[in-house]
């Protein structure tokens, strides 16, 4: 079990999902996201990509 805050979360992905971040980040950021989504599916409109 994991507690994150929506707009820590968002922070996080915002800028480890940037094509400079180091791959295995970018991966994790994208797999966080993808379990996000799939608990609370509205969350996907906030989900930006760089």
């Amino acid at each position: 079990m994991l507690f994150v805050l929506a707009r820590s979360i968002l922070e996080f992905y915002g800028k480890r999902s940037a094509k400079q971040a180091q791959w295995e980040i970018r991966e994790l950021a994208e797999q966080m996201k993808a379990v996000i989504v799939r608990v609370e599916p509205w969350t996907e409109a906030f989900f930006k990509t760089n």
